[in-house]
């Protein structure tokens, strides 16, 4: 499972996600500045999985994730998340699904 993403101030991750949909602005510059100091770059289809991220509000799958875009592909989400997670803007989460 994924979590994230993380904002600048260090609030915790429930908090940021609750936090993150009223200021979406900010938490894309956070994710943007974070890409590019990893020297990586926020392209659509980063920001839209994002978006999902926020939007979802808690850890989720992959599955879970396409379930709610289908036209994200898989193999992308997955490369994308990797690189997301080096640069520190998503947690990845061991967990069994109930």
């Amino acid at each position: 499972m994924w979590f994230g993403p993380e904002n600048s101030s260090g609030q915790s991750r429930a908090a940021t996600l609750s936090a993150m949909s009223a200021d979406s602005a900010t938490i894309h510059d956070v994710v943007a500045r974070r890409l590019r100091d990893a020297g990586q770059i926020y392209t659509s289809g980063r920001r839209q999985l994002v978006e999902l991220l926020v939007e979802f509000g808690r850890p989720a799958t992959v599955p879970d994730l396409l379930e709610q875009r289908p036209k994200l592909t898989q193999s992308s989400m997955y490369r994308n998340m990797v690189d997301l997670e080096a640069a520190g803007v998503v947690q990845k989460v061991l967990g069994t699904r109930s």
